[in-house]
Order: C-alpha cells, then sequence, then structure tokens
C-alpha cells in the first residue's frame, strides 16, 4: 500500500474516533473527552492534508496549513491527560491539582498563538516548528505517556494501550521499513482507540 494510504487511513479513522468522543462528552461532560476529541480532529485534519500533499503534491498553503495543525496536537492529548487525573497520582507523591490542567491548557493556547505568529507574520517557519516541539509537541507526549503508564498500577489495564500504541508509531518513525507497511498508522489508531477507551484511575487503597 502507497504512503498516502495510510494517512487517508488515520484521517478516517481520526475523524471517527473523534466523533464517538465527541458523543462520551455530551453523555458524561468530562473535559477529558473533550480535549481528546480535539486532539483526534486535529490529527484527522493533519493527516488528510499529508494525504492530499502526496496525491497532489506539495503547495506553499498546504504546507502551512499541515505544519499548524500539527503543533498542538500532541499538547491537548497531554491537557487531556491532566484533566482526568485531577485529584490522582500521576507520579508516586505527585498528585494532579485541579489547577494544573486549566494552567496548562492557557500555556498551550499563549504558545500557539506566538508560534503562529511567528510562522505567517515574521515568517521564523523553522523556528516556529522546532518551538512547537520543544513547548508542546514533547511536553503534551511526556504527560500522555505518563497517564497512561500510572493508570496500570491504578487498576486501568486498559488505558496502556495510549501508550503502547504511541511507542509503536515512535518506533515506526524511526525505521523507514516499519513506516511504509503501516506499523505509524496501527500505532497510531492504537493509541486512538485507547483514548475512547480510556477509564478514570481509581484510587489506591
Amino acid at each position: 500500500m502507497n504512503t498516502e494510504y495510510f494517512a487517508l487511513i488515520e484521517a478516517i479513522a481520526g475523524s471517527f474516533l473523534a466523533i464517538l468522543l465527541g458523543w462520551k462528552y455530551v453523555q458524561h461532560k468530562k473535559i477529558h473527552h473533550f480535549m481528546w476529541m480535539i486532539f483526534l480532529i486535529l490529527w484527522s485534519a493533519f493527516e488528510l492534508g499529508l494525504f492530499l500533499q502526496f496525491t497532489y503534491g506539495l503547495t506553499p498553503i498546504a504546507e502551512k496549513i499541515v505544519s499548524l495543525l500539527h503543533m498542538p496536537m500532541m499538547a491537548f492529548s497531554g491537557v487531556g491527560m491532566l484533566f482526568l487525573f485531577r485529584g490522582y497520582e500521576l507520579f508516586p507523591k505527585i498528585r494532579v491539582k485541579g489547577s494544573w490542567s486549566k494552567y496548562f491548557l492557557v500555556y498551550i493556547l499563549i504558545v500557539y498563538s506566538v508560534l503562529i505568529g511567528m510562522f505567517l507574520i515574521v515568517d521564523m517557519r523553522q523556528a516556529a516548528i522546532i518551538a512547537s516541539w520543544a513547548l508542546l509537541v514533547i511536553p503534551g507526549a511526556f504527560i500522555t505517556v505518563s497517564g497512561s503508564v500510572s493508570s496500570f498500577f491504578h487498576g486501568r489495564k486498559r488505558n496502556i494501550l495510549i501508550a503502547i500504541g504511541m511507542l509503536l508509531a515512535v518506533i515506526a518513525e524511526q525505521y523507514p521499513p516499519l513506516f511504509q507497511i503501516g506499523l505509524d498508522t496501527v500505532g497510531e489508531v492504537l493509541m486512538g482507540i485507547g483514548l475512547f477507551i480510556t477509564l478514570e484511575p481509581q484510587k489506591a487503597g
């Protein structure tokens, strides 16, 4: 299968999972469902942009849109995890306070606004992309994986699927043969499914 069709599969899967998480938010009013819905919307739009690039060629406008969609994506996954873990231990003896998720969300919006300005107004594209990885992608991924692993020790073993999916995607991105056979797609879809089926952690004792 050509690489562009893996991107199309991810776009379709992301859209479907975003709809399911939106339905869960309407049913249960859990903010982490809403944040993960935003993450999946950005992910599916990003992958659709990649598919269109692969199929019809790269245009300056498409390049900008794809880059801007990717910047805050993982950060919204992380803030969703902080909302999920409010009142619980994310790490041993480190309990997530209710304000942390809100502060991180405000931080994301401020940083993303600055990066948009760097990218579109002052034309510092490469610097904006590098800064987005350091300030948004890596922190968001770290919080997401930490919450997934911590959930395992809170008795929510199914939540580990998020970390497994992300790990598979990272491995595939580092090894082109694995990427070309769709391991990246498998990993990212597993992560999306993990977000959908995630359960709130249980307090120890």
